[in-house]
């Protein structure tokens, strides 16, 4: 296997970038299901229209992506959030740090395992790595 190209650099990201917040994200944010402010977590952030959606609505921001153009970007644009370069599944984030996951569109794009009992094996992993940066 090569090495993969950074769809930052390429452009690739063009067919998956949003310039505005996601719909979804407004959506929840209206009908309060985020919840007060606290630490958000935003995994694969890109380019962080999500991130500086939230930063601007008072959350403590940290967006992770495996690009390092994209977190060079992300953080030129949104000068209030955290950004780090990293692989989500070795997330660089304390146990419990977070209060809000965003993920719009990293883990169901990642490369599963070919049988069927290892790709459950790995979306429990993939669940566990997430689900111990949330607070209780």
């Amino acid at each position: 296997m090569g090495v993969m190209a950074d769809p930052y650099l390429d452009g690739t990201f063009r067919w998956w970038h949003l310039a505005r917040p996601s719909p979804e994200l407004l959506a929840a944010n209206d009908v309060g299901w985020l919840g007060r402010a606290g630490v958000v977590a935003d995994l694969g952030c890109g380019l962080g229209t999500e991130i500086g959606y939230l930063a601007g609505r008072g959350w403590r921001c940290v967006g992770v992506d495996l690009s390092a153009a994209a977190v060079s970007a992300a953080a030129a644009s949104h000068p209030g959030a955290r950004f780090a370069r990293a692989d989500v599944l070795c997330l660089p984030i304390a146990d419990a740090a977070a209060d809000l996951l965003v993920d719009r569109g990293c883990f169901h794009c990642r490369r599963w395992p070919a049988r069927a009992s290892d790709n459950e094996q790995a979306g429990d992993d993939d669940h566990h790595r997430r689900a111990r940066i949330l607070a209780p």
